[in-house]
């Protein structure tokens, strides 16, 4: 569906715990109901993609030669490091996912996509040292990609990371990772090894970090949502088949929520939620096999609702403001509540409310 010019946003509800899709409705045409539109079919404007199977578009493979099963290289000596990377496309291409392992057993996972929205990759990295950042950036020239943003802090001080991807043949590829802490002024190597692509690898055992969030208090304020939920519009909540089925999990020492939903006509969702211990928030990516990504970032609530917002770019230039409440009623049910703004939040609308029933 196409965007026009000078007519107000309406929010297409997702049946998804992260998803919203938006479209433009010209006036005076009502804003159709969030129950009108289960799944995210009439969604962002994918700039002339496939809207039956959108991922399949050229922008969304300019990362896939970075697939693989993967030996990491000392790109210096062309010493194996021990370390093992599988990378894989997921959600029928929309998205690309990283497993990463040490040759101790240490792990860290990214969800990679891309976003036709605003024209950009962008990657959510969680490991299980209690690191969360998100890179953005695009592809260059083919074969190469470069991300960047991620700040972390470190005895140096605040580094911004940039991280270039490099096609080096069918076999291999190199990454470079750089810091910043003069705000990208100048840039230092903080790592620069190849990817080697072998038929097969076996990662190390994983272990257990004894730096990673397994005994901090915030990484455990999203546990109320671990499990296998069947998730209904509120207002149906007793009556007939769900729209959804999730399952929350806990992944890299407790570092990592992460979602898997399924839902009619073959839709699929994936989330990665984590805490960045620079800002101290909760942040959250949302992919599906429809092309769409949401960014969300919050917290705790003196309630115990966990509340995540944040800005969405519509294709056209256009913004709109999300804000997604979880609120636990008992430990079997959690009511998800909507909200969108199109004043830079300062004003919120509700516009879908989800109840979330154990399985």
């Amino acid at each position: 569906m196409r965007h026009r010019p000078h007519t107000a946003p309406a929010l297409w509800a997702a049946l998804a715990v992260t998803v919203v899709a938006c479209t433009d409705v010209p006036a005076p045409q009502p804003v159709e109901s969030p129950a009108a539109s289960v799944l995210p079919r009439r969604a962002f404007d994918l700039a002339g993609a496939d809207q039956a199977r959108p991922c399949r578009a050229a922008p969304y493979r300019l990362f896939d030669f970075w697939l693989g099963n993967l030996m990491v290289v000392d790109a210096a000596t062309g010493a194996d490091l021990g370390h093992t990377n599988v990378v894989t496309r997921d959600l029928g291409g929309c998205a690309i996912q990283e497993h990463w392992t040490t040759a101790e057993g240490f792990r860290g996972r990214s969800l990679n996509a891309y976003d036709a929205a605003d024209g950009r990759w962008h990657q959510h990295w969680v490991d299980d040292g209690f690191n969360d950042f998100t890179l953005e950036g695009d592809s260059p020239a083919p074969g190469t990609m470069v991300l960047s943003g991620g700040e972390m802090r470190t005895p140096a001080g605040v580094v911004t990371q940039r991280v270039t991807w490099t096609r080096m043949s069918s076999q291999r590829t190199r990454q470079l990772g750089e810091g910043s802490v003069d705000g990208g002024t100048t840039w230092t190597t903080q790592f620069d090894v190849l990817y080697d692509r072998r038929p097969q690898v076996t990662p190390a055992p994983a272990v257990e970090n004894p730096f990673g969030c397994a005994n901090f208090p915030r990484p455990h304020q999203f546990d109320f949502l671990l499990g296998t939920w069947e998730v209904r519009l509120t207002s149906a909540a007793g009556a007939g088949e769900p729209l959804a089925v999730t399952s929350v999990t806990t992944d890299l020492t407790h570092c990592l929520l992460e979602e898997q939903l399924t839902g009619a006509g073959g839709y699929e969702g994936r989330s990665f939620a984590a805490v960045n211990r620079l800002p101290l928030r909760w942040e959250r990516t949302y992919v599906d096999n429809e092309g769409h990504r949401v960014f969300l970032a919050g917290g705790r609530q003196p309630d115990g609702s966990m509340v995540l917002a944040g800005t969405k770019r519509l294709a056209g230039g256009a913004t709109v403001d999300l804000r997604v409440t979880w609120q636990p009623v008992t430990p079997d049910e959690v009511l998800q509540r909507w909200e969108i703004s199109m004043d830079g939040g300062g004003t919120w609308a509700p516009e879908l409310e989800l109840t979330m029933r154990r399985r």
